[in-house]
């Protein structure tokens, strides 16, 4: 099972995304379903639904997006 998330956004600089927004969009689906993701997938694509560019994301990098949620809410 391939995880794809598409993305909705509007932007006033039309700029419709980049990697950080994508990785906040990641980081938004909480550390529960990030962990299914890395547990079956272990990868995720995040498409942009206006330029149709593509933001792949490793298992190593979904973990250490994970150990970012994580560490946040330890220390905030």
């Amino acid at each position: 099972m391939t995880f794809v998330l598409r993305l909705f956004w509007k932007s006033r600089k039309m700029e419709c995304c980049n990697r950080e927004r994508a990785k906040n969009a990641l980081k938004s689906l909480g550390k529960e379903q990030l962990s299914v993701i890395i547990n079956e997938d272990k990868k995720a694509e995040i498409v942009c639904p206006y330029c149709n560019s593509k933001y792949n994301f490793s298992e190593i990098e979904l973990k250490n997006i994970l150990m970012e949620l994580k560490w946040k809410k330890e220390y905030y």
